[in-house]
């Protein structure tokens, strides 16, 4: 499972993600560090058939903290395009990641559901880090 701005995420209503060229390449981070190279990953975008249900799929979810490869596109990228389309973001709703940080940008008091769903990614994340050694 790959981790995405939203920890647990619902199951997609079609299956275009089972479609992707990434599921082939477990190989790679499709969420880089700051700074680290996204040439590979957005080579296979390129070439991967569900390319642009993808890219429309990370636009519609207009994330509080959005990033990763996405439809061969970055984090900023992607801000760019929405920017362009006129779309703003929707306050990241309370018992997710994303909640937990909209909390704590506007300086607010953490909900307990908020942090519990940052402590269950934070889990997640470090579980699949040490698996993938």
């Amino acid at each position: 499972m790959i981790l995405g701005n939203d920890w647990p995420k619902p199951e997609p209503i079609d299956n275009w993600q089972t479609h992707g060229a990434c599921k082939d390449h477990p190989e790679l981070t499709w969420y880089p560090s700051h700074g680290e190279s996204q040439t590979s990953q957005k080579a296979i975008c390129d070439e991967c058939p569900v390319r642009v249900r993808c890219l429309l799929f990370a636009i519609d979810q207009n994330e509080v903290d959005d990033f990763g490869i996405w439809g061969g596109t970055s984090a900023k990228q992607r801000t760019k395009i929405r920017r362009r389309l006129g779309r703003t973001r929707t306050p990241a709703a309370c018992g997710t990641n994303s909640g937990y940080y909209r909390h704590r940008d506007l300086h607010e008091t953490i909900c307990d559901a908020c942090r519990a769903a940052h402590n269950a990614y934070n889990r997640e994340l470090r579980r699949q880090t040490l698996a993938a050694q």
